[in-house]
């Protein structure tokens, strides 16, 4: 498949080596925060590094609690 758009070619790069995430009550501290990464990359808001760390960072204050 031929994708022109380079995120969107990103993306389905990435599902070659994509794995099952578990359903679990307990992902919804790294679902939310997942999704304001990409969301805010995405809409230029943010780097993919500064993204990612604050990504992190919210998870593991969840994760600490």
């Amino acid at each position: 498949m031929q994708i022109d758009d380079p995120l969107q070619a990103g993306f389905l790069k990435q599902t070659a080596s994509a794995s099952y995430f578990p359903n679990e009550p307990e992902m919804g501290a790294v679902w939310t925060p997942a999704a304001d990464m990409i969301t805010k990359v995405i809409e230029g808001k943010a780097s993919p590094a500064d993204a990612a760390k604050e990504a992190c960072a919210t998870i593991d204050t969840a994760n600490n609690k």
